[in-house]
């Protein structure tokens, strides 16, 4: 994937995006489960500056319909907050988009970025 930033520096990333956790007190349902499209459920872990990049789609079936996912990549700096995201977490975009983190991780192992790619669902994770 060929990321502006790589080619401007830091002018590129021009995004505002802030990266969600699970409360540590998050409620669950009847089963145990934690009700993870309740928004009161989810605290900021880092807010950081990033390059995003729409990538793709796909449908998914559900009982009734299909909906659409669509795929993002999104790359900011490495830093001790960026490096600690994990799939367990969410960004949540300027627009209010909110994408479920599907993978993490530094992809080089220079420690000069981080890169997430992330799904949106409208019926959450």
């Amino acid at each position: 994937m060929a990321w502006a930033c790589e080619r401007s520096g830091a002018g590129a990333l021009v995004d505002l995006v802030t990266v969600q956790k699970l409360k540590t007190d998050a409620e669950k349902n009847s089963f145990g489960e934690v009700l993870q499209d309740d928004p009161n459920q989810w605290e900021a872990h880092c807010q950081e500056w990033a390059e995003v990049q729409l990538v793709g789609g796909d449908e998914a079936n559900q009982p009734s319909q299909q909906v659409a996912v669509r795929r993002w990549a999104i790359r900011l700096r490495f830093n001790p907050s960026t490096f600690a995201i994990t799939s367990l977490m969410r960004a949540v975009l300027p627009g209010g988009e909110v994408l479920y983190i599907t993978r993490a991780g530094d992809p080089t192992r220079e420690r000069r970025w981080i890169e997430l790619e992330a799904r949106e669902s409208p019926d959450g994770p």
